[in-house]
């Protein structure tokens, strides 16, 4: 049975970096490790680390949360190895005992050849890092987060429907490109989330207010990204920008289209939708040249969006008011 030795380890943190040491001597000579060692009888773990450090490092340090304990096999005993955070509170880190030394950043620690134990110890240091970035990330908009924001702004009933053609046409585009519908939708239905408001200074007045909402600065990016070359210089740059910068126009023809035809949107045909596309007379104020551009970005045909978009909508015909007075 191979004997047990206590020990403790201190990764010592500077912002986004930790000290990492190089052992000059004994069997694993060169190898990489986080300063420690042994606890004497009659120390609690957090003594003998900042006994430890005064000794090898020539520092004081402030014992933080406790990490990990590492249980490991080396060939010659058992390692039991407790790790904190640590922080520096006096004095400056000097090497008594080791050969080198160097700060590594939390998202490269595997760049020095670690002891067998230590890596353990990176391995936790990893998850509890991206546990960190995930708190810190905002959530996902939701469709449900979204109307509740656009609520607070969109009071009028043609600008609700705007919001809801588009959206629901976002979340056709998301089918198309395989990636999530409700969020697409979300980023369609916030997309005009300050024009009753502010008409002349559209766009102006969403990413400030959002941000503070909690809203991801990547969904405020795609919201903005709508108005580039009209009232932001925000270049759509994804799918889901380039398709929300194509379908905020190309709706509002289709709407037209459904209007006119006895059953609405129930039996609209792209060809039928293409010749009021190129009638420029027809929505007049649907700005083809935006919407031509936007296909240009995605790579796809007018047509071939329009059906997508088409799609879209048509569950919701009812809704969208565009459900028509005749069957289809």
């Amino acid at each position: 049975m191979l004997k047990t030795i206590k020990v403790v380890a201190a990764v010592i943190r500077d912002g986004g970096q930790v000290f990492a040491t190089q052992r000059g001597y004994g069997d694993y000579k060169d190898w990489w490790e986080f300063p420690g060692g042994k606890i004497e009888p009659g120390e609690s773990p957090q003594q003998a680390l900042v006994r430890e450090i005064r000794e090898e490092l020539a520092a004081e340090v402030e014992v933080g949360p406790f990490i990990i304990t590492v249980e490991y096999d080396y060939p010659k005993f058992h390692l039991s190895m407790d790790c904190f955070w640590c922080t520096v509170k006096e004095g400056h880190l000097q090497l008594l005992e080791h050969e080198a030394a160097k700060w590594l950043p939390l998202g490269d620690l595997r760049q020095v050849a670690w002891l067998p134990a230590d890596v353990l110890v990176v391995e936790e240091i990893e998850r509890q890092t991206e546990a960190e970035t995930q708190a810190r990330r905002p959530e996902m908009l939701t469709l449900q987060r979204a109307k509740e924001l656009n609520a607070t702004m969109v009071t009028e009933d043609h600008l609700i429907v705007h919001a809801l053609n588009v959206s629901y046409a976002m979340g056709a585009m998301a089918r198309h490109f395989g990636e999530d519908p409700e969020h697409w939708e979300a980023i369609g239905m916030l997309h005009d989330y300050d024009y009753q408001q502010y008409p002349e200074e559209h766009l102006k007045h969403t990413e400030k207010p959002l941000l503070e909402a909690g809203v991801d600065p990547a969904d405020v990016r795609a919201i903005l990204s709508h108005g580039w070359g009209i009232c932001t210089d925000v270049e759509p740059q994804t799918d889901l920008e380039k398709s929300l910068f194509t379908v905020d126009e190309l709706t509002g023809i289709i709407q037209a289209c459904a209007r006119m035809r006895p059953a609405g949107i129930k039996d609209l045909e792209v060809k039928s939708f293409m010749k009021k596309f190129k009638d420029k007379r027809f929505a007049a104020k649907c700005d083809r040249e935006l919407i031509l551009k936007g296909c240009e970005m995605l790579g796809m045909d007018v047509k071939d969006v329009a059906a997508i978009c088409i799609e879209g909508m048509r569950p919701h015909a009812e809704e969208l008011g565009i459900a028509g007075t005749a069957e289809a």
